[in-house]
């Protein structure tokens, strides 16, 4: 089984957070959706400070991690908030 990695990139601190993984990009979206349910989490207080990234894989079958260079944007998290996002981000579900 192979899943991808994620992060979520901060434009004020310029700095990653911790990555997740996810089979797909839209599971991504939906992850990241579910954590704006916090009304104090920092993805909802400073949507425009966020982005999702795509950083690479993991192949559970052999444990090796690939990364993804350069790593590929996967959705403004304000497009979150404001309009929601078509679950086909880069038609790769």
């Amino acid at each position: 089984m192979f899943e991808r990695l994620y992060a979520i990139y901060d434009l004020k601190s310029m700095s990653y957070d911790k990555p997740f993984s996810a089979p797909n990009h839209g599971s991504a979206i939906r992850a990241v959706r579910s954590a704006m349910r916090d009304p104090n989490s920092s993805l909802v207080l400073f949507p425009a400070d966020f982005q999702i990234f795509c950083i690479g894989g993991f192949d559970h079958g052999t444990g090796v991690v690939t990364a993804v260079t350069p790593v590929e944007l996967v959705a403004q998290v304000l497009a979150l908030v404001d309009k929601g996002v078509d679950m086909q981000v880069g038609g790769l579900l």
